[in-house]
């Protein structure tokens, strides 16, 4: 008799339970409470990229998308879905898929409104296989992505928030491996990494919460090289605030920045001469590391170097004379590039 009552319970308990259920998915008001409920195409945004995407090349026409790109983040609501159209792109470098790579993984508001960052591949197949062969799909996943493979002219992009020696040390056997050079020849390439990635913690003094219209990032590096055949070419990318933003100021320059007036190629260009203590610490041991690269620079050690940093771009020609630029738009970070010949 027990067992019999049991099982009318179970079956009322059941057939409620079924009731439920089937009235939850007749009921479309009732998807809005699911959490993983999917927004329609009313909270779907869609960036298109342009046909050239190089920051050091084409500057003004790459950075415009990016900032179309952080407007489209500033839209956006929690769960909202943004789309990069990238299929007109006919040239990209790696410098652009790494700065790419940081908005979507390094972008605060991002992650916290749990924004789904989807997109296509280039038609182009030279510009779809620099996708694949500067590491994209490590940090992006895609049903299309094929199995990634090691070559020996590509060291992929890695990234991380604090100075790692042992990939430093990979990069610098990179070196040795492509151009037939000993460790004293590439002596100051180790250090100048490792400054570099200790620089993203000492020198990124965060900016407040989309200040100015500027998003906020979380601080980490990214890195990568490739060689080119007459040289290996490095391209390393630092997502805390940039330099120009950090530097300290003499009086006259605060009442200057004070009127608007745009400084930053200044603050970059004597950064890197180390023409005056622009540490923000204050501290003598500091704000070395942008000086030492650039007598690096004047010695050989590196050649080609270039700097991206909030609102400047820096130039270093062999003999060491710098063309420094203001921009009319902001890049988010400090981005390096520099050539080692073989």
């Amino acid at each position: 008799m027990q067992k019999i009552k049991r099982k009318n319970k179970n079956k009322i308990f059941h057939d409620s339970r079924c009731r439920k259920l089937c009235f939850s998915k007749r009921n479309p008001r009732s998807k809005k409470k699911n959490p993983n409920y999917k927004a329609g195409k009313s909270n779907r945004l869609i960036v298109c990229a342009p046909r050239e995407l190089c920051l050091f090349d084409s500057t003004d026409t790459t950075l415009n998308f990016f900032d179309d790109v952080i407007e489209k983040i500033k839209q956006c609501g929690p769960r909202y879905t943004l789309y990069f159209d990238l299929s007109q792109v006919e040239v990209i470098t790696p410098d652009a898929v790494m700065y790419l790579i940081a908005i979507i993984n390094n972008t605060k508001k991002v992650r916290v409104f749990e924004i789904a960052c989807e997109g296509n591949m280039p038609k182009n197949q030279a510009a779809r296989a620099v996708f694949q062969d500067v590491g994209f799909f490590k940090f992006v996943s895609a049903p299309y992505a094929r199995k990634l493979n090691d070559s020996n002219g590509f060291m992929k992009i890695h990234n991380g928030t604090d100075a790692d020696n042992i990939l430093a040390g990979a990069f610098c056997e990179f070196v040795h491996n492509n151009c037939n050079k000993d460790y004293t020849s590439t002596k100051r390439l180790y250090p100048m990494i490792i400054e570099l990635m200790t620089n993203t913690h000492q020198h990124a003094y965060h900016l407040p919460y989309e200040l100015d219209g500027h998003l906020e990032m979380y601080s980490n590096w990214y890195i990568f090289a490739q060689d080119l055949g007459s040289a290996v070419h490095f391209v390393f990318l630092d997502t805390g605030s940039g330099i120009p933003s950090t530097v300290s100021r003499k009086l006259r320059e605060k009442v200057s920045d004070i009127l608007s007036v745009n400084n930053d190629a200044v603050y970059l260009e004597s950064a890197l001469k180390g023409d005056y203590s622009r540490s923000e610490t204050k501290l003598a041991y500091r704000g070395k590391g942008l000086p030492g690269i650039y007598e690096d620079c004047k010695n050989n050690q590196i050649c080609n170097l270039k700097i991206i940093s909030c609102r400047a771009k820096c130039l270093v020609n062999n003999d060491g004379l710098i063309t420094a630029q203001n921009m009319s738009s902001y890049f988010e970070g400090t981005l390096f590039s520099w050539d080692i010949a073989k």
